[in-house]
């Protein structure tokens, strides 16, 4: 009914992003719950002859949730966004950029919200992917992979990362903060009309269950129904995303009962006397270059716009980068942002862009001036683990990186580059 009612008012230029926003009273009446449910829509189609199928997966999913989850138990903000285009590098890209966004509004809430106090803040995505993703093992190798490697970048020595080390240290030697952190999560899952586990297949009374006791076999059959109930509730109508943020206020302050049994413990260890001055000396003796091209910056002349220097920024970049590479065949691109996740959505916007256009590359080189500058090993390890995403969304390509801190001298370039080496082009990316 929902949906017949939308196609009467359905505006010439449609949107695919439905939100969804159902609130939960707990107090003062529990027994009352006061649900609301509205319905938003923007105008970014660019094929509105395929307009009615994305709706349609929209309501789908939309009716779905609202049947499979009991009246009054949502209570968060969900957001749907559907993704009509069949392009795996461009769906890849398009899950990066929600998360990117999604990141940011919990990082934001604290300064956003005016609130007092503070409430927690909880959002919910649900990308559908209605023309892609048809295998399920497909579909679940490559989600899997992208929580992988999200959960591998949080040992990468970005820039927030050495801060926050920093701040840790710092508080050890006795400059405590007072003021609460407020910390963000996200997490990702996946739905799919074919959701399956081998785990929760039938077996019969003359397989595994057979040396067990009556009250054994009863227990691993409940175990087996509940583990089957499960995947089933993740068969949704079409293949989806679901991108989770939390942002919430972590404490740090310590209770009084511990701070004094630390400061008992403490008072029979002889005093210490190393400071934050002698940790930004050790900083200092530890961060020699062994980058080859690293050069005194002469003094500028006088000081120039912002605008450019970033075009100066930019130009240098590539043109260190295809002086060090050599490639001539090759595109050359510009990643200046600092991002993991804006870092994987830039490649596969440019995957998607070269490798289903009409003219043949060979290979795409991205410099990246400011990204993982700090460390060749996690420079490395994000093009180790771009190429496990690359083989999950099964695409012939493979990445290289060349940093200007690289153990191996024939590896160290004026700049961060990757160099995407394409091996052969498919008709479907």
């Amino acid at each position: 009914m929902r949906a017949a009612f939308l196609l009467l008012l359905l505006p010439s230029s449609l949107s695919f992003t439905l939100r969804t926003f159902k609130h939960l009273v707990l107090s003062p009446h529990p027994s009352r719950p006061i649900t609301s449910t509205r319905l938003n829509y923007d105008s970014s189609s660019s094929d509105p002859s395929s307009s009615l199928p994305h709706l349609s997966a929209l309501t789908a999913t939309e009716a779905w949730l609202s049947n499979a989850i009991p009246e009054g138990h949502l209570r968060k903000e969900v957001k749907y966004t559907v993704e009509g285009t069949s392009c795996k590098t461009e769906v890849v890209a398009r899950i990066f950029d929600h998360v990117k966004e999604l990141t940011d509004a919990g990082e934001e809430h604290p300064t956003t919200c005016n609130l007092t106090p503070i409430p927690p803040y909880r959002s919910t995505l649900m990308l559908v992917c209605p023309s892609v993703f048809s295998s399920f093992e497909d579909f679940d190798q490559l989600i899997k992979t992208i929580m992988e490697v999200r959960r591998s970048s949080r040992s990468y020595n970005t820039q927030g990362v050495v801060e926050g080390m920093r701040e840790m240290v710092n508080m050890e030697l006795g400059e405590q903060r007072e003021e609460d952190e407020w910390r963000t999560s996200v997490n990702i899952a996946h739905l799919h009309p074919g959701f399956c586990d081998l785990d929760t297949e039938t077996v019969d009374s003359e397989g595994p269950y057979t040396d067990l006791s009556d009250e054994e076999r009863q227990y691993q059959e409940k175990l087996r129904l509940h583990k089957l109930k499960k995947t089933m509730a993740r068969q949704s109508p079409h293949p989806t995303v679901v991108v989770e943020v939390r942002s919430q206020k972590i404490s740090m302050g310590v209770d009084e009962t511990v701070a004094a049994a630390g400061k008992t413990e403490a008072e029979k260890v002889p005093e210490q006397t190393f400071s934050a001055a002698d940790l930004k000396t050790l900083e200092a003796s530890f961060s020699k270059s062994a980058n080859p091209y690293k050069t005194p910056s002469p003094p500028s002349p006088e000081p120039s716009s912002p605008s450019d220097a970033a075009a100066s920024s930019l130009i240098s970049a590539k043109s260190k980068a295809a002086s060090f590479l050599e490639l001539p065949s090759a595109i050359y691109r510009e990643y200046s942002e600092r991002s993991v996740d804006e870092a994987y959505s830039y490649i596969f916007k440019n995957l998607n862009h070269y490798l289903t256009g009409p003219m043949h590359v060979s290979s795409i080189c991205i410099a990246c001036p400011n990204f993982l500058t700090s460390s060749a090993h996690s420079f490395a390890n994000f093009g180790r683990d771009l190429n496990k995403l690359l083989k999950a969304v099964n695409i012939p390509v493979h990445a290289e990186t060349y940093h200007p801190e690289d153990v191996e001298e024939e590896r160290r370039s004026p700049v961060g580059v990757i160099v995407l080496e394409v091996e052969g082009v498919q008709t479907n990316m």
